[in-house]
């Protein structure tokens, strides 16, 4: 088959996947440029999740002796309409890093991990940590 038969032959079948595939390319490449990524899912449904408790991610037991204001979140997901209305308020983890051992208080932002799903927003966006250790530095 030379060149001339290849054109002509499905000619409209070629033309059509040409269009198709220059418009994917074109609407992936303006999602990469405009929005940092591409959503693969085309739903819309999203699902409020209220008063889940907010947990602090320690790697020793400094955190133990400190209080969160306030203690729950409000978090409101998007993902799969199905699969948002079988999650369980224990499948979604909010908690705040602690990551400096310091007496007194500081405001640390929430982070929110929800494994399958898109978070839309978590209410409020930080809390305050109220350290109850006091140093003893004494002679």
């Amino acid at each position: 088959m030379n060149f001339e038969e290849f054109l002509r032959h499905n000619r409209w079948q070629k033309i059509t996947a040409l269009f198709l595939a220059t418009l994917i390319w074109l609407t992936v490449d303006r999602k990469l440029r405009h929005g940092g990524g591409v959503r693969l899912s085309l739903d819309g449904a999203t699902r409020q999740l209220t008063g889940l408790p907010i947990r602090i991610l320690s790697a020793d037991r400094t955190a133990l002796a400190c209080e969160l204001t306030p203690r729950v979140a409000n978090v409101t997901l998007r993902g799969d309409p199905g699969a948002l209305n079988r999650l369980l308020d224990q499948e979604v983890q909010v908690f705040v890093p602690w990551l400096k051992p310091a007496s007194g208080e500081h405001r640390e932002r929430l982070q929110v991990v929800a494994p399958g799903f898109d978070l839309v927003e978590v209410s409020p966006k930080e809390v305050l940590i109220r350290s109850m250790v006091t140093s003893t530095n004494r002679p």
